[in-house]
């Protein structure tokens, strides 16, 4: 995701890092127009009746929906292209991507709660390993992805906040009670 650092050019979303372009896109459509952001926020319903009956302000509303869908259609990758290539209203598309790449509430939820857990049973871990004054193995106090302590001795395992809507990665090595940052949850 390497295309356009600036509000000119729209940001390309590949599939990868989706909360990364979720606020540049939000940002670039609020460049376009605030009222384009609304839409796809708020969404829209097109007018039933036939486009020779609409009257001035239907047509003038419909080009806000119309330049969220292109902008939106031109920044995705052909697979997530995909997803949305039968979408009509932005807010639809917009949904479809966020709950393709963020989850649902509920999932957003469930993920929070494993990684919770997944703390917790680390800093058990630790506790237990503290009172042998036994350190993991292949523990290196110098190396910034292994656990260790500061210059005055107290244990630094990490810190995370995660935002309900981040998918936060971590995969634990029972073994050692580390994260690491390749496995999902």
């Amino acid at each position: 995701m390497e295309h356009g650092h600036s509000l000119v050019i729209p940001p390309h979303f590949d599939g990868n890092n989706y909360a990364y372009w979720k606020v540049r896109m939000k940002a670039f459509l609020k460049y376009i127009n605030e009222r384009v952001w609304n839409f796809v926020e708020f969404g829209w319903e097109k007018p039933t009746t036939l486009v020779s009956k609409w009257q001035t302000s239907q047509k003038e509303v419909t080009t806000f929906n119309s330049k969220a869908m292109n902008a939106i259609f031109n920044t995705v990758s052909m697979e997530e292209f995909k997803r949305i290539s039968n979408v009509e209203v932005s807010h639809t598309a917009w949904n479809i991507l966020q709950t393709v790449n963020e989850g649902t509430e509920a999932v957003k939820v469930n993920k929070l709660q494993q990684l919770t857990t997944r703390f917790e049973s680390i800093r058990i871990n630790r506790r237990a390993r503290s009172k042998n004054n036994a350190e993991p193995k292949n523990f290196r106090r110098n190396d910034p992805t292994k656990f260790g302590s500061d210059e005055d001795g107290n244990f630094v395992a990490f810190t995370a906040t995660v935002a309900v809507d981040e998918s936060v990665v971590a995969d634990e090595n029972p073994s050692d009670g580390e994260l690491s940052e390749n496995a999902d949850l």
